[in-house]
């Protein structure tokens, strides 16, 4: 069965069991990304942020999908069903608890990466003195030594 021969009110359901799916996913790496120890945390964590966005793409690509059928079968969805109402609320639902928990896991690691951006600039900072101090020790001149004890 392809995608033309379904009804408006199955699109739908096909692309929220899609959507929430990638959602579970979504929520999946972020687990990842706030379990990974911070010693790895560098060859990791570009690697879960780029998958974690990959979802964010595909998730806002099933909306325009789910926007693109409301419009489009705007007098078909109208009737719905009461069991097609109960499945969407449900779907509804499940969405709202995976966002609601993965917002706090969020926070944490948005507290995490601040943390590591201050200890990043503060190591900075402290290399950048040191190279300060040690250029205003001064280059050494390429003078020949002078010694005072020597007859001319």
């Amino acid at each position: 069965m392809t995608m033309n021969n379904l009804s408006p009110n199955e699109k739908i359901i096909f692309f929220f069991e899609q959507k929430l799916a990638l959602l579970k996913q979504y929520f999946s790496i972020t687990k990842k990304m706030q379990a990974t120890p911070i010693t790895q945390k560098e060859n990791n964590l570009m690697g879960l942020i780029s998958e974690r966005q990959n979802c964010i793409n595909r998730i806002q690509t099933i909306d325009k999908s789910i926007e693109k059928i409301k419009r489009t079968s705007r007098k078909k969805l109208n009737l719905f069903s009461d069991k097609f109402k109960g499945l969407i609320d449900n779907y509804l639902n499940a969405f709202m608890d995976i966002i609601k928990a993965v917002e706090p896991i969020d926070r944490k690691i948005l507290v995490m990466v601040k943390n590591e951006d201050e200890e990043i600039k503060n190591e900075l900072l402290k290399l950048q003195k040191n190279k300060r101090a040690a250029i205003s020790y001064g280059p050494k001149l390429n003078l020949t030594p002078r010694y005072l004890d020597t007859k001319k």
